[in-house]
């Protein structure tokens, strides 16, 4: 999942994301206070597959913790600063995936997932990537996509690729964004807008 940087202030949407997000065999969809026990058990069981991910420093929570992060979520939605969205397949929560207002710029947005271990290598994070870009350009001050991965993460950067975004160079990992396994320098990928194309979904593989 993405961070904004402390203190990072953006500009909101002009127009909040929607809460729910159908793709072809996933639906994306906001979290509710009652999908939180769901998503606590999750975390908790991926803790050491998740421990190249700059957000499990923070863990474990509680599940009381939990609710008042997943409440956040639901406060930067409202604000139009993006979303925080689980990964629903047949109604059971495979995983995460977060799209947010991000700097440089207002012009960008930024990408970030990740998956329950046995739903990896099916699809689902580069599916989900694809939903998020479609949705993030039919906002027409987004000029830009971003996802940013730890240069170990292969399984995040294959995701990029197959979803037609452009390696753009490497750069240190803030602090506040470091994992514990991590190499502290991140890959950057992207996607402009001129970019996107009618061909768009013919580009995911």
């Amino acid at each position: 999942m993405t961070e904004r940087h402390p203190g990072e202030q953006i500009s909101p949407l002009s127009e909040s994301l929607p809460e729910i997000l159908p793709g072809e065999r996933i639906i994306l969809r906001l979290l509710a206070l009652e999908d939180v026990a769901e998503l606590h058990l999750l975390v908790l069981d991926n803790l050491d597959h998740l421990m190249i991910l700059a957000f499990i420093a923070k863990e474990p929570m509680t599940l009381a913790d939990r609710q008042i992060l997943v409440a956040g979520w639901a406060d930067d939605h409202r604000r139009g600063l993006g979303a925080d969205m689980g990964i629903w397949l047949n109604d059971t929560l495979v995983g995460m995936v977060g799209i947010h207002r991000r700097g440089p710029d207002d012009a960008s947005m930024e990408i970030g997932y990740w998956l329950d271990e046995r739903s990896e290598g099916l699809g689902f994070a580069t599916e989900a990537t694809q939903v998020l870009c479609e949705e993030a350009f039919a906002h027409p001050e987004v000029e830009v996509v971003r996802i940013r991965a730890d240069l170990s993460n292969d399984r995040s950067r294959a995701t990029a690729e197959r979803a037609g975004f452009r390696w753009v160079g490497t750069e240190p990992t803030p602090t506040a964004q470091r994992s514990l396994t991590g190499t502290n320098v991140q890959s950057v990928f992207e996607i402009h807008r001129h970019e996107f194309d009618d061909q768009w979904r013919s580009r995911f593989v």
